[in-house]
C-alpha cells in the first residue's frame, strides 16, 4: 500500500471519529440566572424606640411573570405560589414557589436569546420601623462570542417607594449578581445573597414595593458547544485503524529491505 492510500485511510478514520463525536456533542447551559426563593426571608425591626415594629405583605397585590423575548411568549400568576413554565427554543423560564429561573441552551446557529422571570408584591411598612429582605441568587455564563457578540446573566431583588418620611421623594434599596460578557470569555459565576431594605420613620404606615428579577440575554456570537466523549465503539474503531496503518508501515518497510 503506498503512502497516499495510507492517507486516505487515515483521513476516513478522522471523518468517522469526527462524525461519532459529533453525535456525542451535550447541550449545556449558556447563560443562567437564578432565586432560591426557599431563602427568602423577610425581617422587620424597630427603630427610635418602637419595640412593635408593624410589617404586612399585601397577598392580593403578589404576581409572577415569566417572559421569552425570543420568540416571544409569557405567563403569569396572581401569587407567589403557582408553578409557571414558558419553553421557547433554546431558551427557557420558569417559577414555582421554590425557585425562579431564567435560562438558554447552548446552540451553533441561535445567537440571540432571552428569557425573565420576576415577583413583585405590595407591602405596608409601620411607623418607625425598618424592613429587610433577603434571598440567595446567582448569576452565570459560558459563551464565546469572537464576532462582537455579548450576553449577561442578571438577578437582582429591590424595595421601593415613598421616602422615609413619607414624602413625594423615593427610597430605593438594590443589591444584584451580574455576570456580562463581550467577545471571547471563560465561564463567570457570581453568586450569594441579595438584600433590600426600607425605612418608615414617619407617624403613619408607608407602603412600599418589591421586586425581584432573574434575566438573561444574548446578542450575535457564537455559544460555547462542549463536545462529548466519543462512544466506546467509535474509540475501539479509531484504535484498529491505527493498528492497521502500523502494520502496514511495518510490511512497506520490510518490503524496501528485500533483495
Amino acid at each position: 500500500m503506498r503512502y497516499s492510500s495510507i492517507r486516505r485511510v487515515l483521513a476516513a478514520l478522522v471523518v468517522f471519529v469526527g462524525a461519532g463525536g459529533a453525535g456525542a456533542v451535550v447541550p449545556s447551559p449558556a447563560a443562567t440566572a437564578s432565586i432560591d426563593w426557599a431563602t427568602f426571608n423577610v425581617q422587620a425591626f424597630g427603630v427610635s424606640g418602637n419595640s412593635s415594629p408593624s410589617f404586612i405583605f399585601d397577598t392580593g397585590s403578589q404576581n409572577t411573570y415569566v417572559n421569552i423575548n425570543f420568540p416571544g411568549t409569557s405567563d403569569s400568576a396572581g401569587d407567589w405560589t403557582s408553578t409557571l413554565s414558558v419553553v421557547g427554543g433554546v431558551n427557557s423560564a420558569s417559577s414555582s414557589a421554590s425557585t425562579l429561573l431564567s435560562q438558554f441552551t447552548s446552540h451553533p446557529t441561535v445567537p440571540e436569546n432571552g428569557s425573565s422571570v420576576s415577583r413583585n408584591g405590595t407591602f405596608t411598612l409601620g411607623s418607625n420601623s425598618m424592613v429587610v429582605f433577603s434571598v440567595f441568587a446567582s448569576a452565570s455564563i459560558d459563551m464565546n462570542a469572537p464576532l462582537g457578540g455579548a450576553a449577561y446573566a442578571w438577578a437582582f431583588l429591590t424595595a421601593e417607594g415613598p421616602d422615609m418620611f413619607g414624602g413625594l421623594d423615593r427610597q430605593s434599596s438594590s443589591t444584584q449578581k451580574l455576570v456580562f460578557a463581550e467577545g471571547f470569555g471563560t465561564p463567570l459565576v457570581q453568586s450569594g445573597k441579595l438584600f433590600a431594605s426600607f425605612t418608615n420613620l414617619s407617624n403613619g404606615d408607608i407602603v412600599g414595593n418589591l421586586n425581584a428579577n432573574a434575566i438573561i440575554n444574548s446578542y450575535g456570537g457564537t455559544i460555547v458547544i462542549v463536545p462529548g466523549i466519543p462512544e466506546p465503539g467509535t474509540s475501539a474503531m479509531l484504535l484498529a485503524g491505527l493498528a492497521l496503518l502500523g502494520t502496514v508501515a511495518v510490511r512497506r518497510r520490510a518490503a524496501n529491505y528485500l533483495p
